[in-house]
């Protein structure tokens, strides 16, 4: 009898984690005990329930308090829990950061269902993410990591949050809702943006992180 593997969803996107679940279903040993859209309301379930699930898979982009800090709390608190997690190409240096802090590995979200369900298959044999999908991945991942004065490694987490989204075309208000902080808090963290990466003036801070993104985005897809 095969042993059953338990999964925990958290991504904001409900069509996307209805697909997923009925990928996972499809799996032997595998079963899908819990989905969250946000990591405050995933922390509420996982605190509430009997005993973690054995993966949880984790978008990099949730709102509010963001993936990282999200699973800073669950490293803390469940530690054998393995943690995928779920990156677009320009959520490279979230990724990279995931699995420097335990994630197992990384899903870009552009691949089809066949190296989904290749990777969750290899995550409940062996514990750890490996082939081609991670691979192929690797290189955006590692972007700008060595580079002193470069975002993806010079900022932290929120910052880059922020700049990340300023360079997606967010105005500041619609940053503060889209991570559920105040304007004064990601005025505070453009401030220290521009501080670090040496930019005298909003345009400066706009100008460069329309051109990161862009960056990042060339790296990924290529």
């Amino acid at each position: 009898m095969v042993a059953v593997q338990t999964l925990f969803l958290v991504d904001d996107h409900p069509v996307f984690r209805l697909g997923l679940a009925a990928l996972i279903s499809a799996l032997p040993g595998a079963r899908v005990i819990g989905e969250a859209m946000d990591g405050e309301s995933a922390l509420r379930q996982l605190v509430g329930s009997a005993c973690p699930p054995d993966i949880l898979v984790v978008d990099l982009s949730l709102p509010g308090m963001g993936s990282l800090e999200f699973l800073r709390q669950v490293r803390a608190t469940w530690p054998d829990v393995k943690i995928l997690v779920l990156s677009n190409h320009d959520e490279s240096h979230f990724a990279q950061r995931a699995i420097r802090m335990g994630a197992v590995g990384c899903i870009m979200k552009r691949q089809g269902p066949g190296e989904f369900t290749a990777v969750i298959r290899g995550a409940l044999a062996a514990g750890r993410v490996q082939g081609p999908v991670l691979a192929a991945s690797h290189g955006a991942l590692a972007v700008g990591l060595d580079r002193g004065n470069e975002p993806g490694y010079s900022l932290s987490d929120r910052e880059l949050d922020v700049f990340r989204l300023t360079g997606k075309g967010l105005a500041t208000r619609e940053i503060s809702e889209r991570l559920r902080i105040s304007v004064k808090t990601v005025e505070t963290h453009k401030a220290h943006i521009k501080s670090k990466l040496g930019l005298r003036h909003a345009a400066d801070l706009a100008r460069a992180a329309v051109s990161w993104v862009e960056h990042v985005n060339e790296v990924g897809a290529a």
